[in-house]
């Protein structure tokens, strides 16, 4: 028989993980920057307007991230619209990485600290039976 440690739920482990958050400056300057970051990213998204001449006359388009990534039904405002759009769109997906790197390092490294922490504790309830 071999012992082990208590597994936490997962309310345990969020909630030690929040205690530790708080006490850490690392983890929460980690956060205020991703939420710094998500600012930027969102203030990146507003529409710019395009004018541009197209087969059956001047066409206008209200280009947005939707365009950007999916692009306009007619080629031309494609065009148009992801060349006007590009610093946006660049904008908005370099700081919302930022904003996810940020934040999955914060919650993996808590997590880990919450794992050591609570198979430090020489408390064992369970065993598991080998196969010898």
């Amino acid at each position: 028989m071999i012992p082990v440690a208590p597994r936490l739920t997962t309310r345990q482990r969020t909630e030690r993980a929040w205690q530790r958050l708080q006490k850490s400056r690392l983890h929460l300057g980690m956060v205020a920057g991703a939420a710094v970051a998500l600012v930027i990213a969102l203030l990146s998204l507003p529409t710019v307007t395009v004018r541009v001449a197209g087969a059956d006359g001047p066409l206008k388009g209200h280009c947005g991230i939707g365009y950007y990534v999916f692009g306009a039904p007619q080629k031309v405002v494609d065009t148009a619209c992801r060349a006007a759009y590009a610093r946006h769109a660049t904008t908005f997906f370099v700081f919302l990485v930022i904003a996810a790197a940020f934040l999955s390092h914060v919650a993996v490294d808590l997590l880990r600290q919450v794992d050591r922490a609570a198979a430090a504790d020489n408390t064992v309830t369970d065993t598991v039976r080998t196969a010898a």
